[in-house]
Order: structure tokens, then C-alpha cells, then sequence
């Protein structure tokens, strides 16, 4: 028996990785996983465009990382 967070947590992760793998396996599960992916990403940009602090805060983090992409060459 699990007894501690951390050991659910690590049984959680293996959990997570099995189905993965096993749906990479097949194409179904893939494009079940790209379905799942898109959903997330519409969510998350639906979220941002609705709230003015969001798109605030995302717009400075690409700002940041878009200078510190160019300092690199």
C-alpha cells in the first residue's frame, strides 16, 4: 500500500507515462493526444484573449524571451 505523497505521486507519474506510451503506440492514440493537445492550447488562448493581465503578462514573457533568443546570436 502507498503510503506517502511523494510515492503516490511517483506511482501517478509512472501511471501517466504508461497510458502514454501505450497510446503512442497506436495511431488512434496519437491523434487522441494531438485532439487533447489543440483543446488545451484553444483553452489556454481563449483564457489570455479574455483577460487583459494575461495577455499582459504572456506578451512581456515572449518580449523577454524573443531578447534573450536574439542576444544568443
Amino acid at each position: 500500500m502507498l503510503k506517502s505523497i511523494s510515492e503516490r505521486g511517483e506511482y501517478a507519474m509512472l501511471e501517466l507515462y504508461r497510458k502514454a506510451a501505450a497510446r503512442l503506440a497506436d495511431r488512434r492514440g496519437v491523434s487522441e493526444l494531438v485532439a487533447a493537445i489543440g483543446l488545451v492550447a484553444i483553452t489556454a488562448a481563449v483564457v489570455i484573449m479574455a483577460s487583459p493581465q494575461a495577455k499582459k503578462m504572456v506578451g512581456d514573457l515572449l518580449t523577454k524571451a524573443s531578447s534573450s533568443i536574439s542576444g544568443l546570436f
